[in-house]
């Protein structure tokens, strides 16, 4: 049996770079083999995705498996595009006292995402926070809305907005504060400067790479 991988990136058919015939990037794979109780094998296999690639630019995985047994090989196809915020970031008062978070995030592939919004210094229970997907007509790739109701001395001290997507290895977040000298002073769609405002992956090494493998197994 042999499995292959291939990337190809989107931008690269949009600018005309792919050629006919072209199959895109050849990744490296290395099958892992075993044995099932009926005597039959099975092998999976898993790609490392370069880290040059970016992965805010939708790209297609394609995965093929050949073997004598098949008349004609596999072939599946794997479309992702990571999540990236828009910026700037909302801040909106409240005739409550409190602030109005929203975030959003742009152009990722597939649909699902999960978003949670928590307080840094409190190890309290998830914020309460709404989300909308939004799929622009004539757009594959998919943006998300997020809004948190968040109090003003919760903000002062900092939440964080986590977000996990297929396309990610890891989970990646934004830290939010507003310094206690803005918190009453904050204006409609603002941006108060974010002290410290940090995104990195949810173990807490900002900056580390997204980079992750994607698995494909055959009985």
């Amino acid at each position: 049996m042999k499995i292959s991988w291939q990337l190809i990136q989107e931008q690269a058919r949009n600018k005309g770079k792919e050629q006919a015939g072209n199959k895109g990037k050849a990744l490296s794979s290395e099958p892992e083999y075993g044995n099932n109780p009926d005597g039959t094998y099975r092998a999976t296999s898993a790609c490392q995705i370069p880290t040059g690639i970016n992965r805010n630019i939708p790209y297609t995985l394609c995965a093929t498996v050949a073997h004598e047994s098949l008349p004609q090989p596999i072939v599946t196809h794997i479309k992702q595009a990571a999540p990236q915020i828009v910026e700037p970031v909302g801040f909106t008062p409240m005739p409550s006292g409190n602030i109005l978070c929203s975030v959003h995030f742009s152009k990722f592939y597939p649909r699902d995402i999960l978003i949670k919004w928590v307080t840094i210094k409190e190890k309290g229970p998830e914020l309460k926070a709404t989300k909308q997907i939004i799929q622009t007509d004539g757009e594959e790739t998919f943006d998300a809305v997020t809004k948190c109701e968040i109090p003003r001395e919760k903000l002062q001290h900092g939440v964080r907005v986590t977000w996990e997507h297929e396309s990610l290895a890891l989970p990646q977040y934004r830290d939010l504060r507003v310094p206690e000298k803005e918190i009453g002073s904050v204006q409609p769609s603002s941006v108060p400067s974010l002290e410290p405002r940090a995104t990195g992956s949810a173990t807490g090494s900002a900056g580390e790479s997204s980079a992750g493998k994607k698995r494909c197994q055959s009985t």
